[in-house]
């Protein structure tokens, strides 16, 4: 499959409850709250299908002691293109027919492939159903991969700067 840009993603709901409640274990958690964290200084921007906050909120109103307004607020702040394009539901559909998965699993997915971006899930028995249609990784896979290209940036600008024949270009 063809590297993706890591700034450009689609982010499910396994990931976004995350960042109101702990759903899938502490590590998990803090690669959710990394990538809002990143959404927001605008290091990452997300293309989300348009019913995404709906459901981030449905599901999120299941859990005990979250504060759903609040939820809903933040919600509404997060920097995202939604897509709102048949063509990611009858992808979609699809997909769901194919791999006997959720629609609303396969929703994101659909529009991380009509973007040509990533979809990025902590869902991984998902991934195991429909990761054969590319366009598709892990949470934890994706902040490995994000923080080796960020420390493959650091590390390149310090020696491009220590090289003495970009130092003689500079006078």
């Amino acid at each position: 499959m063809p590297e993706t840009p890591l700034n450009r993603i689609v982010v499910d709901s396994t990931v976004c409850v995350n960042w109101f409640v702990q759903t899938r274990g502490k590590r998990i958690r803090g690669f959710s709250l990394d990538l809002l964290a990143q959404v927001r200084a605008k290091q990452v921007h997300i293309a989300q299908p348009a019913f995404w906050r709906a459901h981030v909120a449905a599901l999120v109103l299941r859990k005990r002691g979250v504060d759903v307004p609040e939820t809903v607020e933040t919600l509404l702040d997060v920097p995202t293109r939604d897509q709102r394009d048949a063509d990611v539901l009858h992808l979609a559909t699809d997909i769901a027919i194919a791999t006997h998965a959720e629609l609303f699993d396969t929703l994101y997915h659909a529009a991380a492939i009509n973007k040509g971006i990533e979809l990025v899930t902590a869902n991984s028995s998902y991934v195991e159903r429909a990761g054969h249609l590319g366009h598709i990784r892990l949470l934890s896979d994706w902040a490995a991969r994000s923080r080796i290209a960020e420390r493959n940036k650091r590390y390149s600008q310090h020696h491009q700067a220590d090289a003495p024949e970009l130092r003689q270009k500079k006078r």
